[in-house]
């Protein structure tokens, strides 16, 4: 399963509320603050190299579209990944009440076999 740093789910929750517009302009203010840093994502990297054709130039200048576009697709991976955690959850509470419910029930007809009404 895929592990998601503290960082990317924060920039994910912060995209997910807003219009895609500013999604996007939040995504290029969050990758000019890596590139600023220094602090490159390694994938986005090959990618834009790649495609700039071994140069650096170019792939340096591709570097953020590439970025962008990841962050898009982790966001959405974790999204999903998220909705099927809700629902696991959901339907794990759900297995906890049925198993109460039915433990209830069951020491209810214990108690009840052992002092039956008196008529």
């Amino acid at each position: 399963m895929v592990e998601f740093t503290r960082k990317e789910k924060k920039i994910f929750g912060d995209i997910a509320a807003l219009s895609k517009r500013l999604a996007d302009d939040r995504l290029y203010e969050i990758v000019a603050e890596e590139i600023s840093q220094g602090d490159f994502d390694a994938v986005a990297q090959l990618k834009a190299l790649e495609k700039a054709n071994g140069n650096e130039e170019l792939a340096r200048a591709g570097y953020a579209r590439h970025r962008i576009r990841r962050l898009k697709d982790l966001a959405a991976e974790y999204a999903i990944i998220e909705k099927v955690q809700r629902k696991a959850d959901k339907e794990a509470e759900q297995n906890r009440h049925d198993v109460a419910w039915e433990k209830a029930r069951e020491k209810a007809r214990e108690e009840a076999s052992e002092d039956p009404l008196p008529w």
